[in-house]
């Protein structure tokens, strides 16, 4: 249609601020630097709850992130 080419750059992740949510009781940002594909750390560091809050600031269910109610996560 038209023979117009639409080109788009990926999406990247610059960083996440959480506040009251889950483990993070007090404001946390991190920050992912170009090239950042993981994030480690020892058990019970919040690795899980981090992915969790992204999850929740794109849209998904309170329970679906391991709650019973959206209450539960904030």
């Amino acid at each position: 249609m038209g023979g117009r080419r639409v080109t788009t750059a990926p999406a990247r992740l610059l960083g996440l601020r959480l506040q009251g949510f889950k483990s993070f009781a007090e404001r946390t940002v991190v920050e992912f630097g170009p090239g950042i594909s993981a994030v480690v750390g020892p058990n019970g560091s919040g690795k899980s709850n981090l992915a969790d809050g992204l999850r929740w600031a794109l849209g998904e269910q309170g329970r679906a992130l391991r709650s019973r109610k959206s209450e539960d996560v904030i």
